[in-house]
């Protein structure tokens, strides 16, 4: 189902610009404000032998009896991003009782595709083994790219060990890039000419197996909120419950920010996420 809100708000469009900038102070400003009273925080918990792998563990003080786990995994633009960036949104869905996990994983120039793709795996092949609960990944951006990657291509975590049927509950693309040309640097480093078919979620969508959660800004200027309707039709076609939803007004480092418990308000997009996290089958797809 399709569902569109009018965002009125002029604060929520200045902090979502706030987060755009290069800086960090905007995230450090709305990191600063968030409470951190919901959780308990485990630091640089390392999920591989390589020593810039490791993520934060934020486990809920009142958890939710018999919830999956949720993984976020954030954006950057495959080249940037680090997981001490997000307790703004750790806190968010912590404070409804998820226990949540950021990872880390390697950038450009450092790799390319698809090495970052097997950081994320054996992320969720950690988890899954650490902690015997399925796994929700939510990523914004380049982190809706991967977890629509490790949701619907088998390879990744076949890979590492891990059954996707198992491991996965469902997976929520905030403004995600799923059907896309590469036509600049870096991103034409990044994704060399060989691989710019195979980094492409849409072509697995015949693949999925879990609940899928596609939404996006309408005014998103970084990725075209028709490739989260083209994303949406492709999944139906394979009859897995698929949410889809485009919020007026919602730029697309809005949506990141509207997701904070400060801004949660701005738009219908944290309550709409919580919904399909609330309303997940109890079991997996096997």
């Amino acid at each position: 189902m399709k569902k569109r809100y009018r965002l009125m708000s002029f604060a929520a469009l200045i902090a979502g610009a706030a987060m755009a900038s290069a800086a960090c102070a905007p995230v450090k400003i709305l990191n600063g404000l968030t409470p951190s009273s919901a959780y308990d925080l485990e630091k640089s918990v390392p999920f591989s032998d390589a020593p810039a792998l490791a993520m934060d563990v934020y486990t809920p003080q009142n958890p939710k009896a018999d919830a999956p786990l949720v993984m976020f995994i954030y954006g950057g633009g495959w080249n940037s991003g680090h997981k001490e960036m997000y307790k703004f949104i750790s806190e968010a869905f912590s404070s409804e009782g998820y226990t949540t996990l950021i990872p880390n994983y390697r950038v450009y120039p450092n790799v390319i595709y698809p090495e970052f793709m097997s950081d994320a795996a054996k992320a969720v092949a950690d988890a899954s083994e650490k902690y015997n609960r399925p796994i929700v990944l939510v990523g914004h951006s380049a982190g809706a790219h991967i977890s629509a990657l490790l949701a619907l291509n088998p390879e990744y975590l076949d890979g590492v060990g891990v059954d996707r049927c198992k491991a996965l509950a469902g997976w929520v693309g905030l403004s995600g890039p799923y059907d896309f040309k590469v036509y600049d640097p870096p991103y034409t480093q990044i994704f060399p000419p060989e691989t710019r078919e195979e980094m492409l979620p849409i072509k697995y969508a015949g693949n999925a197996l879990h609940p899928a959660m596609v939404i996006i800004g309408s005014d998103d200027e970084t990725v075209q909120p028709a490739q989260t309707e083209r994303m949406a039709q492709a999944l139906r076609k394979t009859g897995v419950p698929v949410t889809e939803a485009y919020y007026d007004g919602v730029s697309h480092t809005g949506m990141i920010a509207n997701m904070s418990k400060l801004l949660q308000n701005r738009s219908e997009a944290h309550s709409d996420v919580m919904t399909f996290l609330n309303t997940l089958p109890k079991t997996n797809c096997g």
